[in-house]
């Protein structure tokens, strides 16, 4: 993955179906050198986007080593496809057949590809861009789930920096690149650890020490938001929140505006991890679920 990213091939990766719980993003979905795609739902309400939600199903971060995973979220339930029809899959899923010789399919695999169209579109209008930039514009450009009052309705380890928007990601004017000051092959750790003493995920500085009140985040590794920067346990998401690119940040990551100042910080890792290499992780992608 790393080699085909260093070659300036974008590379795109499932989260995996193995969540809610936090570290369930599956490899290769976990190296900071592809964009990971989680999975949300239109909840079948394709013109009202505030009963959207992410389901169970979709991987969550953060990575081993600590890096914020997934990058974005996109479409990944009651998605049409094509399956060959004496496969294994469809016969197993006679249920989900809608006919002409297409599937009801849902899983970060679906997710992986509406996010590869997504960057088709960007590549079809800004064919020089590097896979770091193409990452970075589509982090940029992703509306990020919150409530009503501005909290986070998800956690950053499960929606990543949104929802993404392939509009404003192919058409929008965004500079920088992500990964900066990283190489494809060097090992490196995240931003993220567990706070053993608070038992959850938490933010840390170069030093690996907490962030100051007003830019500190915590995780305790719950499926629903429940306002403010904690989780509140509960599989049940209750609506109520909206999509929004720009109310919740001040431009680009909402780590990089309000709460977190420095996006590329927080976002990358700078420091050299000096045990084995961590990219191999101990899941697995399982490809599709069930609607």
């Amino acid at each position: 993955m790393e080699a085909l990213w260093n070659a300036g091939v974008v590379v795109v990766a499932a989260a995996g179906n193995t969540g809610p719980k936090a570290g369930s993003v599956t490899t290769p979905g976990n190296d900071p050198f592809v964009i990971t795609a989680g999975s949300f739902t239109d909840n079948y309400t394709p013109n009202d986007s505030s009963d959207d939600y992410i389901p169970a199903f979709s991987g969550a971060g953060p990575t081993e080593v600590g890096f914020i995973k997934p990058d974005v979220v996109a479409a990944g339930a009651h998605i049409l496809m094509k399956v060959p029809p004496a496969g294994v899959w469809a016969n197993q899923h006679a249920d989900l057949y809608y006919g002409r010789g297409l599937y009801l399919g849902a899983g970060t695999s679906v997710s992986t590809a509406v996010t590869s169209g997504a960057v088709a579109l960007m590549l079809d209008q800004n064919p020089n861009l590097t896979p770091n930039q193409v990452k970075q514009r589509l982090m940029a450009s992703a509306k990020t789930a919150v409530n009503p009052n501005g909290t986070l309705a998800y956690s950053i380890f499960q929606q990543g920096a949104g929802r993404i928007s392939a509009s404003d990601a192919a058409l929008g004017n965004y500079s920088g690149q992500a990964n900066m000051g990283m190489t494809p092959g060097g090992q490196y750790v995240g931003r993220a650890i567990y706070d053993t003493q608070q038992k959850g995920y938490r933010l840390v500085d170069e030093n690996r020490n907490p962030l100051p009140a007003g830019q500190d985040y915590f995780w305790d590794g719950g499926f629903y938001w429940n306002g403010g920067f904690y989780w509140n346990g509960g599989f049940y998401w209750n609506g109520g929140f909206y999509w929004n690119g720009g109310f919740y940040w001040n431009g680009g990551f909402y780590w990089n505006g309000t709460y977190f100042t420095n996006a590329g910080f927080y976002w990358n890792g700078t420091d050299y991890w000096v045990g084995d290499h961590y990219w191999s992780g101990n899941n697995y992608w399982t490809g599709f679920v069930n609607e």
